[in-house]
């Protein structure tokens, strides 16, 4: 049955339960007040309503370690174990804010602050600025000036090498330190220390297994690098390592391998960024033999060219042989890097060691051919000789008999000398001077008669770059800021510097509370929140019966 206007009965019925149905929600909206809506809109961003809070409680407490200060009956500062993103510390307290209310009437609330304690002028700080750089702990990022340089979206621990800033993914980095021109970079929750180049490249130069803990301030004293390591309440330096050159080497071989000439070849290992004070040797015969013993040395054999290794600016790597001259060009283009040099030498001795064997096969001459060769091959008094221009070496053997008058005869044999058999010999090396920063070393090849190459070994001689870690100061309550050496900002957990809210950061209940009442006992540390369910900001007497009580217990471990 339809009405006049064209509608059902059914419909009519529909339309009327709908609206009674909307009357009575709008019913209860009002009946719930204002407040309810203003508080549930503020429940966004760091705003919690009770439910999450709690739960925000409970994960902050969780890994709990035994460094627990109760500051006031409302204040409580504890260190938080390493666990992916967590570290550092955390703050339990309350804070009074006059913008709940429109009235401009003053509410309490309790907030969370997690933090790594970094100070500047005895005042928390999240950002630390050194020179156009500022690192941001919270932020997980680094700037210069205003533009970020490193730093993911997202916070993370992964090896990194040679990696474009923007690709990195810190967690609460603090400390900057500079030095040539390359930033250090404390990444305080990923337990380690990075360092960008002038290429915009990062690096981690060393991390949990060298022993950092919660790195947090750098400093530079010339080219030592102080670092305060904070977890562990220590102070390292990070300084060049005492290398004492080693310019004798001794080879003790498994058996007796045969040679007769040795190739040498002088590696210079470049270190990253120091190709332009590296400087490359004359291949001049002479300088060899200054600096080779001339006594045991009969010959010296030079290739004039030297084998460079590169990287270029896409990270490749290739070699190639080039002249001496062309090695200041090659440096000058900043396409190529170079990494490591090659210089071959061979030389012939005859002399190595006093324990060698020979291997020989006597030569049938006449007169004349043993008088030309004595004359052009053996030093008076030698009975081993070198013949330069072929590259052998020869052994006299005379033999003395008396003739029946009397008189004595003098009988030569000659010998070609196929190889040296030896196990046991050492080499005098030259010494390296003003050659930049790197790592120089030698390889020793033995080779016989016949080309073969049969003993190969590469020994470091000297090293001016490598580094190492020692503790310079040790027993701090977590260390953070260096001023200076000797000087240092501390965090002590039984009396603290002032905490505040930061709004932009730190996790607040919006709701307003009553009271904090924060206790331990024994190895429980407890938590009891008195909250306002619903507050009325037109009804302060009426909000006493709106008061619920949170209890949060945690086991201190």
């Amino acid at each position: 049955m339809k009405s006049k206007n064209g509608v059902t009965l059914v419909e009519l019925i529909v339309g009327i339960s709908i609206t009674m149905l909307l009357m009575i929600s709008i019913g209860i909206f009002v009946s719930s007040g204002l407040s309810n809506i203003f508080i549930q809109d503020k429940s966004l961003g760091n705003m919690f309503s009770i439910n999450d809070f709690s739960n925000e409680i409970r994960k902050t407490t969780e890994n709990l370690e035994k460094k627990v200060s109760i500051i006031s009956s409302e204040k409580v500062i504890f260190k938080r174990k390493r666990n992916l993103d967590e570290g550092g510390f955390a703050f339990i307290g309350t804070f009074e804010k006059n913008d709940f209310c429109e009235n401009g009437e003053k509410t309490k609330h309790i907030f969370i602050k997690n933090f790594i304690p970094f100070k500047i002028g005895g005042k928390l700080t999240n950002k630390i600025k050194v020179g156009d750089f500022t690192s941001d702990q919270k932020e997980n990022k680094i700037f210069k000036n205003e533009d970020l340089i490193i730093g993911a979206n997202s916070f993370s621990r992964e090896n990194i090498s040679e990696v474009s800033g923007e690709k990195v993914k810190l967690n609460g980095p603090t400390g900057l330190a500079l030095y040539r021109n390359e930033l250090y970079i404390s990444d305080t929750l990923n337990n380690r220390i990075l360092k960008m180049k002038k290429n915009g490249k990062v690096s981690e130069i060393m991390n949990q297994k060298a022993g950092l803990e919660e790195p947090t301030g750098l400093l530079f004293d010339g080219e030592t690098l102080y670092i305060a390591n904070s977890g562990k309440g220590e102070i390292l330096k990070y300084q060049k390592k005492n290398y004492s050159p080693s310019y004798k080497i001794e080879f003790n071989l498994k058996t007796k391998t045969d040679f007769n000439k040795i190739k040498l070849t002088y590696i210079k290992n470049i270190v990253e960024d120091d190709e332009n004070l590296f400087k490359i040797e004359k291949n001049e015969k002479n300088k060899i033999l200054e600096k080779l013993k001339k006594s045991e040395i009969d010959d010296v054999e030079i290739n004039e060219n030297y084998k460079i290794f590169y990287k270029n600016q896409k990270g490749e790597e290739y070699s190639e042989v080039i002249k001496e001259s062309e090695y200041k060009e090659k440096i000058l283009d900043k396409n190529y890097i170079p990494k490591r040099i090659e210089k071959e030498i061979y030389f012939y001795t005859s002399k190595l060691t006093n324990n060698q064997e020979i291997d020989k096969q006597e030569l049938i001459l006449s007169e004349s051919e043993k008088t030309l060769l004595e004359k052009e091959t053996f030093k008076s008094g030698l009975d081993i000789g070198f013949a330069k221009q072929e590259k052998s070496f020869y052994e006299r053997e005379t033999k003395k008999t008396i003739n029946p008058d009397g008189t004595e005869k003098k009988e030569k044999k000659f010998f070609k000398i196929k190889n040296f058999k030896i196990q046991k010999f050492s080499l005098d090396l030259p010494k390296f001077t003003n050659s930049g920063e790197g790592s120089f070393s030698i390889k020793v090849e033995l080779i016989d008669g016949e080309e073969k190459q049969n003993f190969v070994e590469e020994k470091k001689i000297f090293s001016n770059f490598e580094k190492e870690l020692k503790v310079a100061e040790n027993g701090l309550n977590y260390p953070n800021n260096i001023n200076s050496i000797g000087s240092y900002e501390t965090f002590d957990l039984s009396s603290p510097f002032e905490i505040n809210f930061d709004k932009n950061y730190d996790k607040m209940l919006e709701l307003p509370i009553k009271s904090l009442e924060i206790s331990k006992n024994g190895d429980m540390l407890n938590i009891i929140l008195k909250y306002y369910r619903n507050y009325n900001c037109d009804d302060p007497d009426g909000n006493e019966s709106r008061i619920s009580t949170l209890l949060i217990k945690k086991k201190i471990n």
